[in-house]
């Protein structure tokens, strides 16, 4: 039930593969480890990853050189050891097995203590039920109670009373944050979906916008079809309002380049990450999910966009992928405390493959389009609709909104909501 070697090697694995340290940090936990020095040199990786240290095996010796001082050889002997990332998950189901082992096995001991005690066998099923629940890992239940339902129900009620909102993140277009009772939810998986090049980059950008910049809460833009000059042009264009063909082709003026280089400024003291991945995968995509919440405490992620994404299994169709993009993104969301926009693309029938599997398990699934011309004539001063086809906090609605293509900007009714 004490495996040190099977320790080390997963600890050295994590010093020098970050594949291996990410899924590391996600999984493994300080009581999973049998011998205290190991202990302590996962805390001291654990902290160097969440506080964004480079994790490597030179700069961990140089963090714990007074530790390692004492404990050389223990040392080396982890410093030496490493893993492929497919042999790591194998060892850190194994390494999750042992302590639970161990668990076990203290809890008969205490079984057997409290019966030659002639403890009442009922007392020492309540006893020793909780000691069994923490055995099944990140599988442990939470349990609440009748009593802690109607408390926390009636908590609830006053905060909402009060605050006239969920508390979520809010964003500029009024008549969303009503959709979604205030404003997007941790644990949410929102699939917003269009026919290429109308516009649902522009519009996560202008949601990205809303969030990071003005509001500066952290958020990550995962992007699979943009170089880097096409994310910069962009953003110079909806941070300074300045036409984009301008920007592109290098003919601002000097008065229109002093207003660009004036909103540089919201940038950099914006929360607004990015992550240029072209060949995307869901284990990639989950370890950079995960990294960038552990490390810059993202709130509010994009993936942009989920048809590029590459698939271990080439039998899959492209809406079985998306089907099994969707259901790992919403676990994701909900293991993270996150929301995550995932945009997706329809064909010319304005269809989604897989678009029944994919609404069954986000929490709002909106289509993004142009008004048609009777559209128009009824609502005016609009020429686009984000139509909430589902939506699990409310009631579905057509979101009326004006593109401004030539700034990549979508104003709503309420754009200060």
């Amino acid at each position: 039930m004490i495996d040190l070697e099977l320790e080390k090697n997963l600890l050295g694995s994590m010093c020098q593969k970050e594949e291996c340290l990410i899924a590391g940090m996600a999984r493994i936990k300080e009581e999973y480890f049998s011998d205290s020095f190991n202990k302590k040199v996962f805390n001291l990786i654990s902290d160097m990853y969440n506080n964004d240290q480079h994790v490597s095996v030179v700069t961990v010796a140089q963090e714990g050189k007074a530790m390692f001082t004492h404990n050389s050889f223990s040392w080396l002997a982890i410093k030496d050891s490493y893993m492929p990332i497919a042999a790591f998950e194998h060892l850190v189901d194994r390494l999750i097995s042992t302590y639970q082992s161990r668990k076990l096995h203290s809890i008969a001991s205490k079984i057997v203590s409290m019966i030659n005690e002639k403890d009442d066998p009922e007392e020492v099923i309540k006893r020793v039920e909780q000691d069994l629940y923490t055995v099944l890992g990140d599988s442990k239940l939470n349990v609440i109670t009748p009593k802690d339902h109607a408390s926390r129900m009636l908590d609830t009620m006053y905060k909402r009373i009060e605050n006239k909102h969920n508390g979520g993140i809010r964003t500029a277009y009024g008549e969303l944050n009503k959709a979604l009772n205030g404003g997007f939810e941790a644990g949410q998986l929102i699939i917003a979906a269009a026919k290429t090049g109308k516009g649902k980059t522009a519009f996560a950008m202008n949601l990205m916008r809303d969030i990071t910049i003005a509001q500066k809460i952290p958020g990550l833009y995962i992007n699979t079809e943009m170089n880097e000059e096409q994310m910069d042009i962009r953003w110079m264009t909806m941070l300074s309002q300045i036409d984009h063909y301008l920007i592109a082709i290098g003919t601002t003026t000097e008065e229109q380049q002093n207003k660009i280089v004036s909103n540089m400024n919201n940038m950099h003291t914006g929360g607004f990450y990015s992550v240029t991945e072209p060949s995307l995968t869901m284990n990639k995509l989950i370890s950079i999910c995960r990294r960038f919440t552990a490390q810059k405490k993202c709130k509010f992620i994009v993936v942009d966009y989920i048809g590029r994404m590459d698939t271990l299994d080439p039998k899959l169709q492209e809406w079985q992928v998306l089907k099994v993009a969707a259901k790992k993104l919403k676990t994701l969301a909900q293991q993270l405390g996150v929301t995550i926009l995932m945009l997706a693309q329809v064909n010319d029938e304005d269809k989604l493959e897989g678009s029944k599997g994919m609404k069954n398990e986000c929490d709002m699934y909106a289509y993004l389009r142009p008004l048609n011309d009777t559209e128009r004539t009824e609502i005016i001063g609009f020429n686009y609709c984000l139509d909430v086809e589902k939506n699990r906090s409310g009631p579905t609605k057509k979101i009326p909104l004006s593109f401004h293509g030539e700034i990549l900007t979508f104003k709503g009714r309420d754009i200060n909501g």
